[in-house]
């Protein structure tokens, strides 16, 4: 009986490890400043895009207040262990590449933005920070937010 036991053992640890491993949440569990981080800075983002139509320089010290919030959002997500999904939306809103941190480059080198451009901008960007929001809030697998935005099914 002990030696049948000795060799059930490794076979018990294995199942037990899998069991432990198929509980273990993908995702980094919700966090309270992750949510307050993005929503806090959604609102200050258009707020900021709505005065997009006035002079950069008017306004330059919160345009790069709010790119260092950007930052700071990014960097906090990426510090958090299985979060890639929050901190790709994060570098997606913040290079100059992406969306919000884009338009203001944009804004910098126009000097003011027109309100075409303006509402598109505030209205793509918004959703943008509804997905972060979205992941932040539910902490559901990145498919279950891509909804936010999409046409209606039928």
């Amino acid at each position: 009986m002990g030696g049948a036991m000795r060799r059930l053992t490794p076979i018990l640890m294995v199942v037990w490890l899998l069991v432990g491993l198929a509980c273990t949440p993908f995702t980094a569990p919700y966090s309270e400043e992750g949510y307050r981080l993005a929503t806090s800075t959604k609102a200050e983002a258009l707020a900021l895009i709505a005065r997009s139509n006035e002079s950069y320089a008017s306004h330059a010290s919160k345009a790069e207040d709010m790119r260092l919030k950007l930052d700071i959002g990014y960097e906090y997500a990426k510090g958090r262990a299985r979060n890639e999904d929050v901190t790709e939306a994060w570098d997606l809103m913040r290079r100059d590449a992406g969306l919000l941190g884009a338009y203001l480059t944009k804004w910098q080198s126009d000097g003011r933005v027109n309100a075409f451009t303006r509402d598109e901008a505030s209205e793509t960007i918004a959703l943008a920070f509804d997905k972060i929001i979205c992941l932040e809030s539910t902490r559901r697998a990145v498919t279950d937010c891509n909804a936010i935005g999409a046409p209606p099914a039928e």
